[in-house]
């Protein structure tokens, strides 16, 4: 758990609940409910599970040699929807 200054850690949830107004198909989620959820997040951060990604690059770096075949290859792919 990280520790922030009292006034700090309000101003972030002030901010997270700001920026959450209006999500629900332009209506309002209730304050309190974003702020449950921003306290059990900042209590227990998200963590992302491993998928098969992460398997093949455990992989690609386990495998040794000179010659070593390239099982994962880095690209960026940006989406956006409008």
């Amino acid at each position: 758990m990280v520790f922030v200054h009292f006034g700090l850690a309000f101003k972030m949830m002030q901010s997270f609940v700001i920026l959450s107004l209006g999500v629900d198909g332009g209506s309002d989620i209730k304050r309190s409910l974003l702020v449950g959820i921003y306290k059990r997040i900042a209590k227990e951060p998200l963590q992302p599970n491993d998928d098969h990604t992460s398997k093949v690059i455990a992989v690609d770096n386990s495998v040794t040699g000179l010659h070593k075949p390239v099982f994962a290859r880095f690209t960026y792919l940006f989406t956006c929807f409008v």
